[in-house]
């Protein structure tokens, strides 16, 4: 593989990477108070 395309897959490597830490941070924003507040209540019933 030559030096740019190897170059090339590395960046398009990160930005696949930095769109999936997004969705993931995005989803833990959304779900993280209904999942704590399972917890709780689950922990609450123990």
């Amino acid at each position: 593989m030559s030096r740019g395309k190897r170059g090339a897959s590395l960046v398009e490597y990160a930005l696949l990477l930095v769109g999936i830490l997004l969705l993931a941070a995005a989803a833990v924003k959304a779900l993280g108070p209904k999942v704590g507040q399972a917890a709780t209540n689950a922990g609450g019933q123990l």
